[in-house]
């Protein structure tokens, strides 16, 4: 439920500082992110950034500190993104509004209306591209637009040197190295779960940002459509198959990389 109201007490920022607050549940997004919105570039002018992990954290923050733009997971431990929006909506005053962006792992099952009831102004997808979160915050930049193939590569070369430019390259190397480790555990969580879809969306969700970190793209969109399904609470029979496919991808991009 929706957090009451309460008057925001920060003051908007001055002389031209833009600050960010992100919320991701997710350390490893928060890390990645973070750096790169911190990291001096033409497409991001000096952004200083908070990071939170929950909803509660998040309003907790908003309270007493103005922000330019606030980053907000949709899908949060305790709190639904949209409440987050719709509380700090309530709580703004005067002419003030912080623009609000959604990032969720699926931009496509995103719905538009309630984006647009809890006052959130845009939705991007997961991983975040610097180029379409530059646009969003409407910073000059003259990156293009990457278009997507019509057959995504399981490793994307562009995320993986975006992680590198964000991180350094031995942390990009130990995120990537951490992925395979817990891979197994992974593995062995999503087939438990595949009677329960509730969890099974969870888990989906979290692998969906994991994998898309480190520039699995194939297995970030195998993930992403095991997310949907079973958020639609879909039949056995189909979450078993996605299953199946997420499991095969990830066999087959630890090969390519071997």
């Amino acid at each position: 439920m929706p957090v009451a109201p309460e008057v925001l007490e920060g003051s908007p920022p001055t002389g031209g500082l833009r600050r960010i607050l992100l919320v991701d549940d997710d350390a490893i997004t928060r890390e990645i992110v973070g750096a790169m919105l911190r990291r001096p570039r033409p497409e991001f002018e000096g952004f200083e950034v908070d990071a939170v992990e929950s909803g509660a954290a998040a309003l907790a923050r908003l309270r007493t500190a103005a922000y330019d733009a606030v980053l907000l997971d949709i899908n949060l431990p305790d709190m639904s993104g949209y409440d987050v929006a719709e509380s700090l909506r309530r709580a703004e005053t005067g002419a003030r509004r912080t623009l609000i962006l959604a990032v969720s792992a699926s931009v496509s099952g995103a719905d538009p209306a309630r984006l647009r009831a809890a006052g959130i102004d845009g939705c991007l997808g997961k991983p975040l591209d610097e180029a379409a979160l530059a646009a969003a915050l409407a910073v000059p930049s003259g990156t293009p637009q990457r278009s997507a193939p019509a057959v995504p590569p399981l490793v994307d070369d562009f995320a993986v040197r975006a992680l590198t430019v964000a991180v350094g390259a031995d942390r990009a190397r130990q995120i990537r190295d951490q992925f395979w480790a817990e891979w197994p555990g992974h593995v062995t969580r999503l087939c438990a779960a595949r009677l329960n879809a509730p969890r099974l969306a969870e888990l989906a969700h979290r692998l969906t940002a994991l994998a898309g970190n480190c520039g699995y793209l194939r297995l970030s969109l195998k993930c992403r459509d095991l997310t949907v399904a079973a958020a639609a609470s879909a039949e056995a029979a189909i979450t078993d198959d996605l299953i199946g496919g997420v499991l095969d991808t990830g066999d087959a991009t630890r090969a390519f990389l071997e």
